[in-house]
């Protein structure tokens, strides 16, 4: 099966037009969207996995029933923009978001029965989730998910300069927040990877004092619970900051 998604990887390549080309944000939108679409079912295995070692109640996460479908295409589309990245060493990404699709497939071939089942349940049958867990059910989404972080830090690692790590990031974390559908808190680590910390590359020189006011009050968000309103203006500050590191915009 490796073998058949490699072949599936040359011809993706070859259908590709020449002069196509996939910018470190366009990379980085692009794993936000799959890892969006990835995200109902990753989300019922957190909540399952929470519910054995916390005891807190299983939740049944929407849109689980068509999130195969969609999480496929976000993989085809992370693919192409793995193939076109040509600034920076992806093939090791590449391996693993290759080996990604190939688990997912294997995942929602094997367990489409299963996630209809538990999409329709008004609420979690908790004896067809445990045996679901001894099928493999939920250490294949986890499977999923390892692989998909391997991707992930290749293609960051791959990418030759701090800028370019600095657009990637912050491009998948402003697509992150534009993809969700409802925002009550702001993870801590945002103003890290906005402004840049030991661990992670700082705005580049030469952004425009326009978009680095931006940059700066979307960090400011940080680990904070948000209003309506103030969730409202994190999406407007992410998707400014997003469409202008997809333009190329300084």
């Amino acid at each position: 099966m490796k073998a058949v998604w490699m072949f599936v990887a040359v011809i993706i390549t070859l259908l590709i037009p020449i002069g196509v080309c996939a910018s470190p944000a366009t990379l980085g939108g692009e794993f936000a969207d799959a890892y969006s679409a990835f995200g109902p079912i990753y989300a019922l295995y957190r909540s399952y996995a929470d519910y054995l070692f916390a005891g807190t109640p299983v939740v049944i996460p929407a849109g689980l029933d068509g999130a195969c479908q969609t999480f496929s295409h976000g993989l085809e589309k992370l693919q192409i923009a793995l193939v076109t990245e040509k600034g920076g060493n992806t093939e090791e990404a590449l391996t693993y978001l290759v080996r990604s699709r190939q688990a997912a497939e294997s995942f929602c071939v094997s367990y489409r029965t299963t996630l209809r089942t538990i999409a329709a349940m008004s609420t979690p049958d908790m004896t067809f989730l445990a045996t679901a867990a001894k099928a493999g059910f939920f250490a294949s989404i986890s499977d999923i998910n390892n692989l998909m972080g391997r991707a992930f830090d290749r293609a960051l690692i791959g990418l030759p300069t701090a800028a370019t790590r600095w657009r990637f990031s912050v491009a998948f974390a402003t697509r992150t927040l534009i993809d969700k559908q409802k925002i009550t808190r702001m993870d801590p680590s945002l103003s890290k990877i906005l402004l840049g910390s030991a661990d992670t590359p700082p705005p580049p020189s030469g952004l425009s004092p326009i978009l680095m006011t931006t940059v700066k009050e979307l960090a400011a968000y940080s680990g904070k619970t948000l209003t309506a309103d103030a969730a409202a203006r994190v999406k407007a500050l992410a998707a400014t900051i997003y469409h202008a590191l997809i333009a190329n915009v300084k």
